[in-house]
């Protein structure tokens, strides 16, 4: 259910760009000069490239993060169901005093 979720999400942000990008349009004006404080295109675009870097990098993180807690989780209900088996064949031991407890 959470694939679809994100499946869906995914088609949804995609049409609205495209939409949106379909319906500007943009047309240079030689009039304008840019500013001498502006940065390169090349320093924009390797900033732009380490930003993406970085935030997928947090985002395998996260998916690291979450698989490790599920794991954790399915670990945790493993080890209480062998300690509650334990404590029952425990109470099955007391109860038999007289005799040897046999598994």
């Amino acid at each position: 259910m959470k694939l679809f979720g994100a499946i869906l999400l995914t088609l949804a942000i995609c049409s609205h760009h495209f939409t949106a990008m379909g319906a500007v349009s943009i047309l240079p004006d030689p009039t304008v000069e840019f500013s001498d404080a502006s940065l390169p295109s090349g320093l924009l675009a390797t900033m732009l490239a380490f930003a993406s870097l970085i935030i997928g990098a947090l985002a395998l993180a996260g998916a690291a993060i979450e698989v490790r807690d599920h794991r954790r989780q399915i670990e945790y209900a493993r080890i209480v169901g062998i300690a509650n088996a334990a404590f029952e064949g425990l109470l099955l031991c007391n109860d038999q005093h007289d005799r040897h407890c046999q598994s």
